[in-house]
């Protein structure tokens, strides 16, 4: 379910922020009413900030200043996909964290409209619902990142991620252009490091590379696929050719053998190099083969999750969400987006 955020200025005493007994409270519950979303209300100072006749006042530069560290990480918890700041001073500050641009809503404060434009309220609610429904729908793209890789299926597991927080990932394809890479490391982040560079050195935008081993127990050194998954007897094999290659071989060593994947992704941005590393070692790959197909990945048709007992192409996003795979696929999600933030592009 998608998250909004509405941020005011600090609480009155004694109450929540936009505290349902309050105008402004009435208002942007009235909001919240019409969004089939999850709504969360916080200040960007937490507490009330009062003058010495205990009335409430405004925060000073410093409460505020102190208090953005706290606003900070409340986000980082709720991971909203819709910021609404409400007033002046809360969108002042607001716009100064860059890496909520692209979701940030800046409207005037409830009370204000309450107080002096009175008969412009029903509107005001209206074009606020208007506004946060479509953020919700837009995906606003802030930047570009090129996947060095003509593997549809690595680009489909992390794009629609992506774009929710800006980011298009673009690939080979998109560009039409395509160079020989010698993938010649000794491991996944090595030879991901290579596609990476290569490209952008060429094209000197935001470069992905990646690389996964294949590691199969119960079978001679010789025969381990490791970093040549595709690459047999010095032949790039097809999807259909790696699926009777890998089946031929499992049945050889018993028709049901434990596997483990290790990948490797190096993100360049900004001339600085991001380095990632992980692994799935929870499923079999079997001799029997399910008819489905995930195009890049055909291996998916002979690997069973050993939680699910199901093979991969069966996997609902359910059965995902249950298993490693989800887990993994979101720490890619994060390191994507950690990286381009350090490097000043988000």
């Amino acid at each position: 379910m998608k998250k909004v955020v509405f941020i005011g200025l600090s609480n009155k005493k004694d109450k929540e922020p936009f505290d349902k007994t309050t105008n402004s409270g009435k208002i942007i519950n009235e909001v919240i009413n019409h969004l089939d979303c999850k709504c969360f209300k916080i200040n960007l100072v937490p507490y009330a900030p009062l003058n010495e006749s205990g009335k409430l006042r405004y925060p000073t530069k410093e409460e505020i200043a102190e208090s953005i560290n706290y606003l900070n990480e409340q986000l980082e918890n709720i991971k909203p996909d819709c910021i609404v700041g409400l007033g002046n001073i809360v969108n002042k500050e607001l716009k100064k964290i860059k890496k909520y641009q692209n979701i940030l809503i800046c409207e005037t404060h409830p009370s204000y409209v309450y107080v002096y434009k009175k008969r412009e309220l029903n509107q005001y609610i209206k074009n606020l619902e208007k506004k946060i429904i479509n953020q919700l729908l837009e995906r606003k793209i802030q930047m570009k990142v090129l996947f060095a890789t003509n593997n549809p299926a690595k680009v489909r597991n992390y794009k629609e991620k992506l774009l929710e927080h800006g980011i298009e990932l673009i690939t080979l394809k998109d560009l039409a252009f395509n160079i020989p890479v010698e993938e010649n490391g000794k491991n996944a982040i090595e030879n991901a490091y290579i596609k990476a560079r290569t490209y952008y050195d060429e094209l000197n935008i935001p470069t992905i590379g990646m690389d996964n081993n294949l590691f199969i127990e119960d079978i001679p050194d010789e025969l381990q696929p490791g970093l040549f998954v595709r690459r047999v007897g010095g032949k790039e094999l097809n999807d259909d050719e790696m699926i009777e290659h890998y089946t031929t071989l499992v049945s050889k060593f018993g028709g049901k053998l434990k596997a483990r994947w290790v990948y490797g992704m190096v993100l360049i941005s900004n001339d600085k190099i991001y380095k990632y590393s992980w692994n799935y070692d929870d499923f079999y790959l079997v001799d029997k083969v399910n008819k489905k197909r995930n195009l890049g990945y055909p291996l998916d048709s002979i690997s069973i999750d050993m939680k699910q007992n199901k093979y991969f192409v069966d996997m609902t996003k359910q059965d995902r969400k249950e298993s490693k795979k989800e887990i993994m696929d979101e720490q890619v999600i994060n390191f994507i987006v950690n990286s381009l933030n350090h490097s000043n592009l988000l």
